[in-house]
């Protein structure tokens, strides 16, 4: 047998596309002097090219990639599933959990569902929790089988559970919340 690179065998491997819709999820974001806002993250849907213009979800404002970096090394276009860098022209705000896109999408204050209780969770839950989905970290409440939050979010959980947590109790995974 003949031993590949791994540029080869990769370069061989099929990846499912998404099609046109851009969709990037971030996990960090800080400010870079003489940069701008950068934000670190993953393109979970599409390629996302410099100079293209996105939405920034939950605020919906327009943004500007000014840079792509994968894995340290500057590039004019990257596509789906990579992690990335990117450097952006925008005045909106930017936090761990914003979602990019070219698309429109969901944002909401409330959500109808029911709450599914850890079996090792003893409280009962009422007043605040936080809530946990995709990558935002929100405060929130349950009220009548609706959780409502003190800030809209970007609705895409990537099929993850919606978790509950309260920080001020063992264990702290109070349970999940199911959407109807």
């Amino acid at each position: 047998l003949n031993p590949k690179s791994l540029e080869e065998i990769i370069d061989g491997l099929e990846y499912e596309r998404h099609g046109e819709e851009k969709l990037v999820m971030v996990d960090q974001y800080f400010k870079v002097k003489s940069v701008g806002d950068v934000i670190l993250g993953f393109i979970k849907s599409g390629s996302v090219k410099v100079f293209d213009k996105l939405i920034v979800y939950p605020s919906k404002k327009e943004c500007i990639v000014k840079s792509i970096q994968v894995m340290s090394k500057n590039y004019k276009e990257a596509s789906e599933p990579t992690r990335i860098g990117f450097s952006l022209k925008t005045d909106a705000e930017l936090s761990r959990g914003v979602v990019l896109s070219n698309k429109e999408i969901k944002v909401v204050s409330e959500l109808t569902g029911k709450f599914l209780k850890n079996k090792f969770y003893k409280k009962n839950l009422n007043g605040q929790i936080q809530a946990v989905i995709g990558l935002q970290y929100v405060s929130a409440s349950i009220e009548n089988n609706k959780l409502k939050f003190l800030k809209p979010i970007v609705f895409e959980t990537f099929n993850n559970p919606i978790l509950l947590i309260d920080p001020n109790s063992f264990p702290r995974i109070a349970g999940r919340f199911d959407v109807l």
